[in-house]
Protein backbone atom coordinates (compact mmCIF):
# COMPACT_ATOMS: atom_id res chain seq x y z
CA UNK A 1 0.00 0.00 0.00
CA UNK A 2 1.44 3.37 -1.01
CA UNK A 3 0.90 6.35 1.25
CA UNK A 4 0.44 9.78 -0.34
CA UNK A 5 3.38 12.10 0.04
CA UNK A 6 2.99 14.92 2.58
CA UNK A 7 2.40 18.29 1.07
CA UNK A 8 4.61 21.31 1.69
CA UNK A 9 2.07 22.79 4.11
CA UNK A 10 2.03 19.60 6.21
CA UNK A 11 5.81 19.54 6.34
CA UNK A 12 5.95 23.16 7.44
CA UNK A 13 3.29 22.48 10.09
CA UNK A 14 5.64 19.91 11.62
CA UNK A 15 8.90 21.76 11.10
CA UNK A 16 7.90 25.24 12.30
CA UNK A 17 6.91 24.18 15.88
CA UNK A 18 10.22 22.33 16.26
CA UNK A 19 12.12 25.43 15.18
CA UNK A 20 10.15 27.61 17.57
CA UNK A 21 10.77 25.18 20.43
CA UNK A 22 14.50 25.19 19.73
CA UNK A 23 14.56 28.98 19.50
CA UNK A 24 12.74 29.31 22.83
CA UNK A 25 15.22 27.01 24.59
CA UNK A 26 18.12 28.80 22.92
CA UNK A 27 16.65 32.14 23.97
CA UNK A 28 16.43 30.97 27.59
CA UNK A 29 20.05 29.83 27.47
CA UNK A 30 21.06 33.06 25.78
CA UNK A 31 19.30 35.12 28.44
CA UNK A 32 21.01 33.10 31.17
CA UNK A 33 24.41 33.50 29.51
CA UNK A 34 23.74 37.21 29.05
CA UNK A 35 23.54 37.52 32.83
CA UNK A 36 26.97 35.89 33.19
CA UNK A 37 30.15 37.71 33.87
CA UNK A 38 31.85 36.25 30.81
CA UNK A 39 35.26 37.94 31.18
CA UNK A 40 35.38 37.67 34.97
CA UNK A 41 38.58 36.85 36.85
CA UNK A 42 38.97 33.22 37.94
CA UNK A 43 40.14 31.85 41.27
CA UNK A 44 43.40 29.92 41.09
CA UNK A 45 42.62 26.24 41.72
CA UNK A 46 46.00 25.64 43.36
CA UNK A 47 45.19 28.20 46.02
CA UNK A 48 42.09 26.39 47.30
CA UNK A 49 42.74 24.69 50.66
CA UNK A 50 40.36 22.67 52.85
CA UNK A 51 40.92 22.05 56.57
CA UNK A 52 38.72 19.43 58.23
CA UNK A 53 38.01 19.30 61.98
CA UNK A 54 35.73 17.35 64.32
CA UNK A 55 32.97 19.13 66.24
CA UNK A 56 31.48 17.76 69.46
CA UNK A 57 28.06 18.79 70.74
CA UNK A 58 25.56 17.50 73.32
CA UNK A 59 22.05 16.49 72.31
CA UNK A 60 19.52 18.89 73.85
CA UNK A 61 17.64 17.40 76.79
CA UNK A 62 20.02 14.42 77.07
CA UNK A 63 23.64 13.79 77.93
CA UNK A 64 24.34 11.99 74.66
CA UNK A 65 27.37 13.30 72.82
CA UNK A 66 27.02 14.07 69.12
CA UNK A 67 29.80 14.43 66.58
CA UNK A 68 30.06 16.10 63.19
CA UNK A 69 32.65 17.41 60.75
CA UNK A 70 33.34 21.00 59.73
CA UNK A 71 35.51 22.15 56.85
CA UNK A 72 37.15 25.56 56.56
CA UNK A 73 37.92 26.35 52.91
CA UNK A 74 40.21 29.22 51.90
CA UNK A 75 41.44 30.56 48.54
CA UNK A 76 43.43 33.47 47.16
CA UNK A 77 41.76 36.58 45.78
CA UNK A 78 42.16 37.12 42.02
CA UNK A 79 44.41 40.10 41.26
CA UNK A 80 41.98 41.69 38.78
CA UNK A 81 38.95 41.41 41.05
CA UNK A 82 37.68 44.81 42.20
CA UNK A 83 36.71 45.84 45.69
CA UNK A 84 33.06 45.06 45.00
CA UNK A 85 33.79 41.44 44.11
CA UNK A 86 32.10 38.56 45.91
CA UNK A 87 31.88 34.76 45.71
CA UNK A 88 29.23 32.05 45.44
CA UNK A 89 30.44 28.90 47.24
CA UNK A 90 28.89 25.47 47.75
CA UNK A 91 29.81 21.97 48.90
CA UNK A 92 28.16 18.73 47.73
CA UNK A 93 28.70 15.02 48.32
CA UNK A 94 30.49 13.18 45.55
CA UNK A 95 29.27 11.95 43.18
CA UNK A 96 26.67 14.68 42.71
CA UNK A 97 23.93 14.31 40.10
CA UNK A 98 22.55 17.83 40.50
CA UNK A 99 22.43 19.72 37.21
CA UNK A 100 24.25 23.08 37.38
CA UNK A 101 22.44 26.35 36.70
CA UNK A 102 24.34 28.73 34.49
CA UNK A 103 25.07 32.21 35.76
CA UNK A 104 22.41 32.19 38.49
CA UNK A 105 22.68 31.64 42.21
CA UNK A 106 21.60 28.15 43.25
CA UNK A 107 19.80 27.18 46.44
CA UNK A 108 22.80 25.39 47.91
CA UNK A 109 25.19 28.26 47.22
CA UNK A 110 26.23 30.81 49.81
CA UNK A 111 27.19 34.42 49.08
CA UNK A 112 30.44 35.44 50.80
CA UNK A 113 32.59 38.56 50.51
CA UNK A 114 35.82 37.14 51.92
CA UNK A 115 38.21 34.47 50.72
CA UNK A 116 37.15 31.84 53.25
CA UNK A 117 34.09 29.96 54.42
CA UNK A 118 33.36 27.21 56.96
CA UNK A 119 30.89 24.42 56.18
CA UNK A 120 29.39 22.59 59.16
CA UNK A 121 27.28 19.49 59.66
CA UNK A 122 29.30 17.24 57.34
CA UNK A 123 29.27 13.44 57.80
CA UNK A 124 32.22 11.15 58.53
CA UNK A 125 33.67 8.96 55.80
CA UNK A 126 32.42 10.85 52.73
CA UNK A 127 33.96 12.62 49.75
CA UNK A 128 32.87 16.23 49.19
CA UNK A 129 33.37 18.72 46.36
CA UNK A 130 33.84 22.43 47.02
CA UNK A 131 33.00 24.90 44.22
CA UNK A 132 33.55 28.68 44.08
CA UNK A 133 32.27 31.21 41.49
CA UNK A 134 33.20 34.87 41.24
CA UNK A 135 30.39 37.47 41.49
CA UNK A 136 30.17 41.10 40.47
CA UNK A 137 29.02 42.86 43.65
CA UNK A 138 27.31 45.65 41.69
CA UNK A 139 25.36 43.74 39.01
CA UNK A 140 25.44 40.35 40.84
CA UNK A 141 26.57 38.76 37.57
CA UNK A 142 28.07 35.30 38.13
CA UNK A 143 31.14 33.95 36.39
CA UNK A 144 30.53 31.39 33.67
CA UNK A 145 33.24 29.01 34.94
CA UNK A 146 33.86 27.97 38.55
CA UNK A 147 36.70 26.21 40.33
CA UNK A 148 36.16 22.92 42.21
CA UNK A 149 38.24 20.95 44.67
CA UNK A 150 37.49 17.63 46.35
CA UNK A 151 38.25 16.61 49.92
CA UNK A 152 37.34 13.76 52.26
CA UNK A 153 36.16 13.61 55.84
CA UNK A 154 37.91 11.34 58.38
CA UNK A 155 36.81 7.98 59.72
CA UNK A 156 34.29 8.21 62.52
CA UNK A 157 36.05 5.95 65.04
CA UNK A 158 39.48 7.39 64.32
CA UNK A 159 38.19 10.91 64.97
CA UNK A 160 35.87 10.26 67.93
CA UNK A 161 36.71 6.83 69.45
CA UNK A 162 32.96 6.58 70.14
CA UNK A 163 31.79 3.09 69.10
CA UNK A 164 28.16 3.68 70.04
CA UNK A 165 27.84 6.84 67.97
CA UNK A 166 29.73 5.45 64.96
CA UNK A 167 27.52 2.34 64.76
CA UNK A 168 24.55 4.54 63.91
CA UNK A 169 26.39 6.94 61.59
CA UNK A 170 26.15 6.69 57.81
CA UNK A 171 29.19 6.11 55.61
CA UNK A 172 29.86 6.23 51.88
CA UNK A 173 31.38 2.73 51.51
CA UNK A 174 33.18 1.45 54.64
CA UNK A 175 35.03 2.85 57.60
CA UNK A 176 38.65 2.07 58.39
CA UNK A 177 39.67 -1.17 60.16
CA UNK A 178 40.06 -0.74 63.91
CA UNK A 179 43.14 -1.08 66.12
CA UNK A 180 45.66 -2.82 63.84
CA UNK A 181 48.74 -4.29 65.51
CA UNK A 182 51.71 -6.61 65.02
CA UNK A 183 50.87 -9.94 66.62
CA UNK A 184 54.05 -11.99 66.17
CA UNK A 185 57.22 -12.53 64.15
CA UNK A 186 58.85 -15.77 63.03
CA UNK A 187 61.93 -16.64 61.02
CA UNK A 188 61.41 -18.42 57.75
CA UNK A 189 63.11 -21.81 57.47
CA UNK A 190 66.62 -21.76 55.96
CA UNK A 191 66.42 -17.99 55.54
CA UNK A 192 67.10 -14.76 57.41
CA UNK A 193 63.79 -13.26 56.31
CA UNK A 194 60.92 -12.71 58.73
CA UNK A 195 57.20 -13.38 58.49
CA UNK A 196 55.10 -10.83 60.38
CA UNK A 197 51.55 -11.61 61.49
CA UNK A 198 49.17 -8.63 61.64
CA UNK A 199 45.65 -8.40 63.02
CA UNK A 200 42.84 -5.84 63.17
CA UNK A 201 39.14 -5.50 63.90
CA UNK A 202 36.55 -5.09 61.11
CA UNK A 203 35.24 -1.57 60.47
CA UNK A 204 32.29 -0.36 62.52
CA UNK A 205 30.67 1.58 59.65
CA UNK A 206 29.68 -0.49 56.65
CA UNK A 207 27.56 0.23 53.59
CA UNK A 208 27.57 -3.25 52.08
CA UNK A 209 29.26 -6.63 52.57
CA UNK A 210 33.04 -6.99 53.06
CA UNK A 211 34.61 -9.22 50.40
CA UNK A 212 38.34 -8.74 51.10
CA UNK A 213 40.96 -6.54 52.77
CA UNK A 214 43.85 -4.82 51.01
CA UNK A 215 47.25 -4.36 52.66
CA UNK A 216 49.59 -1.95 50.89
CA UNK A 217 53.23 -1.37 51.87
CA UNK A 218 56.60 -0.57 50.30
CA UNK A 219 60.05 -2.03 50.82
CA UNK A 220 62.34 0.16 52.97
CA UNK A 221 65.07 0.47 50.31
CA UNK A 222 62.78 0.66 47.29
CA UNK A 223 63.72 3.40 44.80
CA UNK A 224 61.30 6.29 44.23
CA UNK A 225 58.44 5.45 41.92
CA UNK A 226 58.38 1.75 42.85
CA UNK A 227 54.87 0.37 43.08
CA UNK A 228 53.95 -0.77 46.59
CA UNK A 229 53.36 -4.39 47.50
CA UNK A 230 49.69 -5.36 47.72
CA UNK A 231 48.47 -8.31 49.79
CA UNK A 232 44.87 -9.49 49.98
CA UNK A 233 43.37 -10.93 53.16
CA UNK A 234 40.08 -12.77 53.41
CA UNK A 235 37.55 -11.67 56.05
CA UNK A 236 36.97 -15.29 57.13
CA UNK A 237 40.48 -15.67 58.65
CA UNK A 238 39.60 -14.46 62.12
CA UNK A 239 40.67 -15.24 65.67
CA UNK A 240 38.30 -16.27 68.48
CA UNK A 241 38.21 -12.59 69.49
CA UNK A 242 36.91 -11.64 66.03
CA UNK A 243 40.14 -10.05 64.76
CA UNK A 244 41.15 -10.58 61.15
CA UNK A 245 44.70 -11.93 60.68
CA UNK A 246 47.15 -12.21 57.79
CA UNK A 247 50.87 -12.86 57.29
CA UNK A 248 53.39 -10.64 55.50
CA UNK A 249 56.36 -12.70 54.28
CA UNK A 250 59.93 -11.84 53.31
CA UNK A 251 60.32 -8.93 55.73
CA UNK A 252 63.90 -7.66 56.27
CA UNK A 253 65.59 -7.71 59.67
CA UNK A 254 65.79 -4.32 61.40
CA UNK A 255 63.55 -2.58 58.84
CA UNK A 256 60.58 -0.33 59.52
CA UNK A 257 57.35 -0.72 57.57
CA UNK A 258 54.18 1.31 57.12
CA UNK A 259 51.11 -0.70 56.10
CA UNK A 260 47.83 0.78 54.89
CA UNK A 261 44.83 -1.50 55.50
CA UNK A 262 41.41 -0.99 53.89
CA UNK A 263 38.28 -3.06 53.23
CA UNK A 264 36.52 -3.75 49.94
CA UNK A 265 32.72 -3.89 50.06
CA UNK A 266 29.96 -4.60 47.56
CA UNK A 267 27.64 -1.63 47.11
CA UNK A 268 24.05 -2.81 47.83
CA UNK A 269 22.62 -0.37 45.26
CA UNK A 270 24.60 -1.13 42.09
CA UNK A 271 26.64 -4.21 43.11
CA UNK A 272 30.01 -2.54 42.41
CA UNK A 273 33.18 -3.02 44.46
CA UNK A 274 34.24 0.00 46.49
CA UNK A 275 37.23 0.58 48.73
CA UNK A 276 36.72 1.95 52.22
CA UNK A 277 38.85 4.24 54.35
CA UNK A 278 42.42 3.27 55.25
CA UNK A 279 44.10 2.79 58.60
CA UNK A 280 47.85 3.10 58.99
CA UNK A 281 50.06 0.69 60.95
CA UNK A 282 53.78 1.29 61.58
CA UNK A 283 56.04 -1.43 63.01
CA UNK A 284 59.69 -2.47 63.06
CA UNK A 285 61.14 -5.91 62.40
CA UNK A 286 63.53 -7.28 65.02
CA UNK A 287 67.24 -6.72 64.41
CA UNK A 288 68.40 -10.24 65.33
CA UNK A 289 66.94 -13.71 65.13
CA UNK A 290 68.14 -14.78 68.57
CA UNK A 291 64.74 -15.00 70.23
CA UNK A 292 62.67 -15.34 67.08
CA UNK A 293 61.06 -18.79 66.61
CA UNK A 294 61.11 -20.69 63.36
CA UNK A 295 57.88 -20.41 61.39
CA UNK A 296 55.85 -23.62 61.49
CA UNK A 297 55.65 -25.54 58.28
CA UNK A 298 52.37 -25.19 56.45
CA UNK A 299 50.24 -28.28 56.60
CA UNK A 300 50.32 -29.86 53.12
CA UNK A 301 46.96 -30.36 51.56
CA UNK A 302 47.25 -33.65 49.67
CA UNK A 303 44.37 -34.80 47.54
CA UNK A 304 42.52 -37.92 48.71
CA UNK A 305 43.62 -41.26 47.16
CA UNK A 306 41.73 -42.33 44.08
CA UNK A 307 38.84 -44.65 44.73
CA UNK A 308 37.62 -47.50 42.57
CA UNK A 309 34.69 -46.70 40.30
CA UNK A 310 31.37 -47.89 41.65
CA UNK A 311 29.95 -51.18 40.40
CA UNK A 312 27.31 -50.67 37.76
CA UNK A 313 24.30 -52.79 38.51
CA UNK A 314 20.99 -53.21 36.78
CA UNK A 315 18.50 -50.71 38.18
CA UNK A 316 15.62 -52.18 40.16
CA UNK A 317 12.35 -52.70 38.33
CA UNK A 318 9.94 -49.82 38.25
CA UNK A 319 6.86 -50.29 40.34
CA UNK A 320 3.43 -48.84 40.10
CA UNK A 321 2.47 -46.02 42.51
CA UNK A 322 0.21 -48.46 44.41
CA UNK A 323 2.89 -50.58 46.02
CA UNK A 324 0.38 -52.49 48.13
CA UNK A 325 -1.06 -54.24 45.08
CA UNK A 326 1.63 -56.80 44.32
CA UNK A 327 1.72 -58.08 40.73
CA UNK A 328 1.62 -61.88 40.43
CA UNK A 329 4.74 -63.61 39.20
CA UNK A 330 4.77 -66.42 36.65
CA UNK A 331 5.32 -68.86 39.52
CA UNK A 332 2.23 -67.53 41.25
CA UNK A 333 -0.45 -67.26 38.60
CA UNK A 334 -3.91 -66.73 40.00
CA UNK A 335 -6.09 -69.82 39.80
CA UNK A 336 -9.19 -69.68 37.72
CA UNK A 337 -12.32 -69.67 39.80
CA UNK A 338 -14.06 -72.98 40.00
CA UNK A 339 -17.70 -73.81 40.18
CA UNK A 340 -17.80 -73.03 43.83
CA UNK A 341 -17.06 -69.29 43.59
CA UNK A 342 -16.25 -66.31 41.42
CA UNK A 343 -12.97 -64.39 41.15
CA UNK A 344 -13.10 -60.68 42.02
CA UNK A 345 -10.58 -58.19 40.63
CA UNK A 346 -7.95 -57.20 43.19
CA UNK A 347 -8.81 -60.21 45.37
CA UNK A 348 -6.00 -62.71 46.00
CA UNK A 349 -7.24 -66.25 46.50
CA UNK A 350 -6.36 -67.61 49.89
CA UNK A 351 -4.13 -70.62 50.08
CA UNK A 352 -4.61 -73.56 52.38
CA UNK A 353 -3.10 -73.13 55.78
CA UNK A 354 -0.76 -76.13 55.32
CA UNK A 355 1.02 -74.41 52.35
CA UNK A 356 4.08 -72.40 53.37
CA UNK A 357 4.07 -68.95 51.72
CA UNK A 358 7.45 -67.51 50.69
CA UNK A 359 7.83 -63.92 49.43
CA UNK A 360 8.90 -63.41 45.85
CA UNK A 361 12.25 -61.57 45.48
CA UNK A 362 13.78 -60.01 42.38
CA UNK A 363 17.56 -60.17 42.04
CA UNK A 364 19.32 -57.16 40.49
CA UNK A 365 22.61 -58.98 39.85
CA UNK A 366 23.61 -59.16 36.19
CA UNK A 367 22.76 -62.53 34.66
CA UNK A 368 20.33 -63.46 37.41
CA UNK A 369 17.36 -61.28 36.59
CA UNK A 370 14.09 -63.13 36.90
CA UNK A 371 11.30 -62.67 34.41
CA UNK A 372 8.89 -59.92 35.31
CA UNK A 373 5.21 -59.87 34.39
CA UNK A 374 4.10 -57.42 31.75
CA UNK A 375 2.26 -54.48 33.37
CA UNK A 376 -1.35 -53.85 32.54
CA UNK A 377 -0.52 -50.60 30.72
CA UNK A 378 1.83 -52.46 28.36
CA UNK A 379 -0.85 -55.08 27.67
CA UNK A 380 -3.31 -52.36 26.78
CA UNK A 381 -0.76 -50.74 24.47
CA UNK A 382 -0.10 -54.02 22.66
CA UNK A 383 -3.83 -54.61 22.19
CA UNK A 384 -4.36 -51.12 20.78
CA UNK A 385 -1.45 -51.54 18.37
CA UNK A 386 -2.83 -54.86 17.17
CA UNK A 387 -6.25 -53.28 16.56
CA UNK A 388 -4.70 -50.48 14.56
CA UNK A 389 -2.71 -52.90 12.40
CA UNK A 390 -5.80 -55.02 11.76
CA UNK A 391 -7.83 -51.94 10.88
CA UNK A 392 -5.15 -50.86 8.42
CA UNK A 393 -5.13 -54.25 6.72
CA UNK A 394 -8.92 -54.25 6.42
CA UNK A 395 -8.91 -50.75 4.92
CA UNK A 396 -6.24 -51.75 2.39
CA UNK A 397 -8.24 -54.85 1.31
CA UNK A 398 -11.41 -52.78 0.91
CA UNK A 399 -9.61 -50.20 -1.21
CA UNK A 400 -8.17 -52.90 -3.45
CA UNK A 401 -11.61 -54.48 -3.95
CA UNK A 402 -13.19 -51.14 -4.77
CA UNK A 403 -10.46 -50.42 -7.27
CA UNK A 404 -11.01 -53.74 -9.07
CA UNK A 405 -14.79 -53.28 -9.19
CA UNK A 406 -14.43 -49.76 -10.52
CA UNK A 407 -12.08 -50.95 -13.24
CA UNK A 408 -14.54 -53.62 -14.41
CA UNK A 409 -17.47 -51.21 -14.44
CA UNK A 410 -15.56 -48.67 -16.48
CA UNK A 411 -14.91 -51.16 -19.31
CA UNK A 412 -17.60 -50.92 -22.13
CA UNK A 413 -17.92 -52.99 -25.38
CA UNK A 414 -16.25 -51.26 -28.34
CA UNK A 415 -18.38 -50.64 -31.49
CA UNK A 416 -17.61 -52.64 -34.63
CA UNK A 417 -15.92 -49.97 -36.63
CA UNK A 418 -14.74 -52.30 -39.33
CA UNK A 419 -18.26 -53.37 -40.41
CA UNK A 420 -19.44 -49.80 -40.40
CA UNK A 421 -16.59 -48.84 -42.63
CA UNK A 422 -17.45 -51.61 -45.10
CA UNK A 423 -21.09 -50.59 -45.52
CA UNK A 424 -20.43 -46.91 -45.60
CA UNK A 425 -20.97 -45.20 -48.89
CA UNK A 426 -18.92 -42.33 -50.03
CA UNK A 427 -20.57 -39.52 -51.94
CA UNK A 428 -19.04 -36.63 -53.73
CA UNK A 429 -20.54 -33.23 -53.26
CA UNK A 430 -21.60 -31.43 -56.43
CA UNK A 431 -19.36 -28.69 -57.62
Amino acid sequence: MMFPQASLVDRLAIFIPLVLLWLSSFRAQAQAIAKCWVFSPVVDEASVRAEVSTVSTVEPGTSRQLWSVSSRVTWDRPQTLGSDGAYAVSVLRMPSFQAPQFCTMEENEVLVHTEEHTFTGLDFGFLYEFTVFVLNGTSMAKSLVGVSKGFGTPDCFQATADREFCRGAVVQSAGAPIEPRLESQCQQENSALITARLSWEPPIQLNGHITAYKLQYSEPDAPPGTLPEVVTAMPESTTPEGRVTTDLRNMTLGSSYTVLISAFVIDPEDGSFKEGLQVELKFRITRTTTNVPICPKPVPTTPPPPTAPPMITTPPPKRRPNASAQQPTPAEKPQKPGNGGTHRPGHTPTRPSHEHHQPTTVSTTKGDVKEKPVPTSKKAGIAIAACLVSLGIICAVVMIVLHVVKGKMSKKPRPDTKGAQKGKKTTTSPA
